[in-house]
């Protein structure tokens, strides 16, 4: 986690999940998972999330919950575009929906910020977030903001539902992933949700007919 980065498009990083799995070809080259197996693989926050391989260190799936780190967000006073999960996926199949609820909780009571979630798995981010219609998902949200530590820049009651400082965002490599992901990223867009796309890293041309929802997209190659 770190305030400030080298990435382009944000300012800061927020890791309160580390650990993953390689769910495509995107994946291959993955800076979080080499990081987890090499200079960070003694951190606790890191340490036995990867398994070396004769092409270096992988996710071995595991996924860890950084207590320590969720409300951190809450202390930053000046406003920042923050990357969240930068070394994980929120919607990874191991991350249980009580911690994405208070991650939400975190992201929701500060307005002040821009949350960008990145996910290849918008699937599980749609259905998780269908549930924001529901008073007793709205409530969980809030219980968990309500009970964090006190921090100046909370603001509990700005909390909405699409919230407007949380970019739902997934990642796209070539046409078949664009394929797969369109549909789950337009029906959260058409639900009010501010939709996004990185086509990082670009490893095949991608026709983007279909994805006019978007309100922003970042590209790169493979580096």
């Amino acid at each position: 986690m770190a305030d400030g980065t080298n990435i382009e498009w944000t300012d800061a990083t927020w890791n309160p999940i580390t650990g993953c799995r390689v769910k495509s070809p995107g994946c291959k080259f993955c800076y979080a998972m080499k990081l987890a197996g090499t200079r960070l693989k003694h951190h606790p926050s890191r340490e036995g999330l990867t398994v070396d391989t004769k092409n270096g260190p992988v996710w071995n799936g595991e996924a860890r919950f950084n207590e320590a780190w969720l409300t951190q967000p809450l202390k930053w006073a000046k406003p920042r575009m923050i990357f969240v999960c930068a070394h994980a996926d929120l919607f990874y199949e191991a991350v249980l929906d009580e911690w994405i609820d208070r991650v939400f909780a975190v992201m929701a009571s500060s307005p002040r910020h821009i949350f960008q979630v990145l996910t290849k798995r918008p699937e599980r981010m749609r259905d998780y977030l269908t549930r924001v219609e529901e008073e007793p998902f709205r409530e969980t949200v809030k219980r968990f903001a309500k009970a964090m530590p006190a921090a100046p820049w909370a603001d509990f009651d700005a909390m909405t539902f699409p919230s407007p400082n949380i970019w739902l965002g997934t990642s796209v490599e070539d046409q078949e992933r664009a394929d797969e992901r369109r549909e789950p990223m337009r029906e959260l867009a058409e639900a009010g949700w501010l939709t996004w796309v990185s086509y990082e890293p670009a490893l095949g041309q991608v026709d983007w007919h279909g994805w006019e929802f978007l309100r922003w997209m970042v590209s790169g190659g493979e580096s």
